[in-house]
């Protein structure tokens, strides 16, 4: 895996760092990580750190209830919109770019190695 950090200022003047990972397993991208600056701020504040998992309550649900407690603290700060155009952002950066015949014009015989 590896991971592309798509970074967006919100309308109010937040900035945030969408960190955004592809599962090989799953053959999808996957939001993991989100970072806020608010206005006026310089340092940033992860969401989902210790302040959420040092919590009794959520260290008692499942693994997939507590997927879907960190992905609703991940909209609520930055929005369902800003997470699905840092996904889009991601695949754009990622998907391959067609080839051009320019890049392969040389004046060079090859024929003796195909």
């Amino acid at each position: 895996m590896y991971a592309i950090h798509v970074n967006k200022v919100l309308e109010n003047g937040t900035k945030t760092e969408i960190r955004v990972e592809y599962d090989e397993k799953a053959k999808k991208f996957e939001i993991v990580g989100v970072g806020v600056i608010p206005k006026g701020k310089r340092k940033m504040i992860y969401i989902g750190s210790s302040k959420m998992t040092d919590n009794y309550e959520y260290r008692c649900l499942s693994m997939e209830d507590r997927e879907k407690v960190k992905f609703k603290t991940y909209v609520e700060a930055v929005g369902i919109d800003v997470l699905n155009e840092a996904l889009l952002e991601a695949w754009e950066i990622t998907k391959p770019k067609p080839l051009e015949q320019d890049i392969y014009n040389i004046d060079f015989d090859v024929s003796r190695f195909v």
